[in-house]
């Protein structure tokens, strides 16, 4: 244990900056105390849209528009000493070359000024609805549009994790540009009317998504860094992907409330959804087969659905691993008792089947002869209770 002097500095930095500092239980835990990522971020974005909707005919209709954005980003982060330095000022460092007490930490990452960082880049996001009624309850639609997925804060700014031992630094990447996407999509949808009310629908989509992000080594000179005592180190950070990645669905779905049945049964509704889905490149957690339903009945005071999910096989990780297809039920229970309160039960995996992971060897085609890798089993989930509104 430090001595009491440093206990009570410890004590007190914990109280006046808890940002700084990570603990394992309290701040005696001197070894185990270190800086910790705080991040100093602005994002302004810069818009304007321009909207336009014509009627080119009775049947026909068109929505186009224009958006336009600049995006600015300022980050600030600590420009850490390396360990020569530490070690030079007096401080025990650990095998990592990180400051192992709270002097040595403050003097490592907080004696120099912290680095300010810029990104700045615009866009503008074009889009275009058709939709044309066919017949009162037959409807077409067309469509395009462009958009941006923007990189977390924790891939743009944080601290440089320098690991002496293995010569490595992971490191954020401030010049990351967003991902792009050219999305285009169609649907045709007949309504049902009346005293059974529903729609039955035919949608296809495509995505075409460039600048997908993914993880990449970097020696000093390619990641900008001209620092001798990095000469040698490699720079673990975040880069986009080369070339793009084209990913196509197509749903059909059905949903409808049986309102020409008798009394008693004119409360059932039926959804029913499938979807197909396709990629260029193998692409973790995409199902290309996947079907849900719920069936539904309300009658006076009461209301319940039994819902189902099935999900076909899903790539996890490398060629070989991927995710187990799986059957979900689930069911939900509503009995009123007054205007005011009612009673619920509410099921999750009613029937209790376990995820599963599985792997098949390197020399067989993936589903062929697997091992378990990973399970999870939790069992049924179910809620009882008692709601009220006021």
């Amino acid at each position: 244990m430090p001595p009491r002097a440093d206990r009570e500095r410890i004590s007190q930095l914990f109280h006046e900056r808890p940002e700084l500092f990570v603990h394992m239980g309290n701040p005696d835990n001197y070894y185990n105390t270190h800086i910790a990522n705080k991040r100093d971020f602005r994002q302004t974005i810069t818009a304007a849209y321009l909207q336009a909707d014509v009627r080119v005919t009775p049947k026909m209709q068109i929505r186009t528009g224009v958006r336009m954005e600049n995006t600015l980003n300022e980050l600030k982060e600590f420009a850490p000493r390396l360990r020569d330095a530490v070690v030079a000022q007096g401080f025990p460092v650990n095998n990592a070359g990180r400051a192992t007490t709270i002097p040595g930490l403050q003097y490592q990452y907080q004696s120099q000024p912290r680095i300010t960082r810029e990104s700045e880049y615009h866009n503008y996001f074009p889009s275009i609805l058709l939709k044309y009624q066919i017949l009162p309850n037959f409807e077409y639609q067309a469509g395009f549009n462009r958009a941006i997925s923007r990189p977390p804060i924790d891939i743009l700014t944080g601290l440089w994790v320098v690991d002496e031992v293995n010569e490595r630094v992971n490191a954020p990447n401030p010049e990351l540009p967003p991902e792009h996407s050219k999305n285009f999509q169609t649907r045709l949808a007949y309504y049902f009317g009346g005293r059974a009310p529903g729609q039955l629908s035919l949608a296809l989509s495509q995505n075409t998504i460039k600048n997908l992000r993914e993880t990449f080594d970097y020696s000093a000179s390619e990641f900008g860094v001209s620092d001798a005592e990095f000469s040698t180190y490699i720079f673990r950070s975040t880069r986009v992907a080369e070339g793009s990645r084209r990913f196509r669905n197509m749903e059909i779905a059905y949903n409808q409330t049986l309102g020409f049945l008798n009394e008693k049964l004119r409360g059932t509704s039926v959804n029913v959804a499938y979807t197909r889905s396709y990629a260029s490149q193998r692409r973790n957690n995409l199902a290309p087969h996947r079907l849900t339903s719920r069936l539904g009945y309300a009658y006076r005071k009461f209301n319940g659905s039994l819902g189902m999910v099935y999900r076909d096989r899903s790539p996890d990780g490398i060629y070989g691993r991927y995710k187990e297809r799986l059957t979900q039920f689930d069911l939900a229970l509503t009995w009123k008792l007054t205007n005011r309160y009612s009673m619920y039960v509410q099921g999750r995996n009613i029937t209790g089947k376990p995820v599963k992971w599985m792997e098949s060897g390197p020399a067989d085609v993936e589903g062929v002869n697997p091992s378990l890798r990973v399970m999870q089993e939790y069992g049924a989930n179910w809620v009882f209770g008692v709601r009220g509104q006021f």
